[in-house]
C-alpha cells in the first residue's frame, strides 16, 4: 500500500531542464549579427525559438530569461543587456510564483494536527459515502493511529466527505500513549514504541481482526460486509497520487 513519492524535479524541454535551454539555444551565432531595435538579430528571436523547441508556457519563457540574460551579458553591449536585465526584473516575480513549494514531512504535519489526523484531500463520491454508512451499520470497527501513513492513505480512498462517517478509532493519544478504553489488546500490540507507526490500520469485522498484512481493501470490506448498493468495481482502489504524495514525503 505504502508509494514512495519522487522528489520534485526541475522542469524540462524534451529532457533539458528549461532554464538551461536558453543557454544551448543562444550560446552560437550571438556576435556579428544585425541589431534590431538595440537586440541582435539572433536575440530578437528568443521567444520564438523557444516555442519552436517546444517551449510554449509562460513558465519555460519565464525559467529560461535569466539564464538568456547572462549570456547576453557576456557578449552584447550596454543597451542590449539593460533590455534583457530589465526583462528579467519584469519575468521574476511570476518566476517565484510558479516555484513548487517543499512539502511539509509527514511527522510534522501529522504531530501539527494530533491528536487528529491531517485534513483528507480526496473528495468522496457516492460509492465511498455508501460504503462508509454501510460498514458503521455493519457495526465495522477500523483502529486506527493518527501518525500512521497507512491510515490515513486508507482515508484518502475514502474520502474527504466518506472519512468523517467511517468508523474510525483513535488509538493513541496525542503524547503517543495507548487508549485502552477506546481499543482492544490486539491494536495494543501494534503500538511498538513512540517512534513506531505500528501494524495498522486494524479491521474488525464480524467479530474477526485484519491486520495491516491482510491488506484489507475497500472492495475486500464490501465484500466481507455483504455491500450490494454498488458493484466492487466502482468502489475505489487506489488514491490518487497527487492527493497523497503529502503522505510519502
Amino acid at each position: 500500500m505504502a508509494m514512495l513519492a519522487p522528489a520534485a524535479t526541475a522542469p524540462t524541454l524534451r529532457g533539458v531542464p528549461s532554464h538551461t535551454v536558453s543557454l544551448s539555444s543562444f550560446g552560437r551565432g550571438v556576435r556579428g549579427q544585425k541589431a534590431v531595435g538595440g537586440v541582435t538579430a539572433e536575440w530578437s528571436r528568443w521567444p520564438w525559438a523557444l516555442a519552436t523547441a517546444g517551449a510554449t508556457c509562460a513558465a519555460c519563457l519565464s525559467r529560461s530569461t535569466p539564464s538568456a540574460a547572462a549570456v547576453v551579458s557576456a557578449s552584447q553591449g550596454k543597451k542590449t543587456r539593460r533590455f534583457w536585465w530589465t526583462l528579467c526584473a519584469l519575468v521574476l516575480p511570476f518566476l517565484v510564483a510558479s516555484a513548487p513549494a517543499r512539502a511539509e514531512r509527514w511527522d510534522d504535519l501529522s504531530q501539527r494536527y494530533a491528536p487528529d489526523s491531517p485534513p483528507v484531500q480526496t473528495e468522496s463520491t457516492k460509492v465511498e459515502l455508501a460504503l462508509a454508512k454501510h460498514l458503521k451499520e455493519k457495526g465495522v470497527l477500523i483502529f486506527c493511529t493518527w501518525y500512521s501513513r497507512e491510515c490515513q492513505e486508507l482515508r484518502e480512498l475514502f474520502g474527504k466527505q466518506a472519512a468523517e462517517l467511517a468508523p474510525f478509532v483513535e488509538c493513541v493519544d496525542k503524547d503517543r500513549n495507548f487508549l485502552s478504553d477506546d481499543c482492544p489488546r490486539q491494536s495494543a500490540n501494534l503500538v511498538f514504541d513512540r517512534k513506531s507507526n505500528g501494524d495498522f490500520p486494524l479491521w474488525l469485522i464480524a467479530d474477526k481482526y485484519y491486520y495491516a498484512q491482510d491488506e484489507i481493501s475497500l472492495p475486500d470490506a464490501a465484500r466481507l460486509t455483504n455491500f450490494r448498493d454498488f458493484p466492487s468495481s466502482e468502489i475505489r482502489t487506489e488514491a490518487d497520487f497527487l492527493s497523497t504524495r503529502y503522505i510519502w514525503s
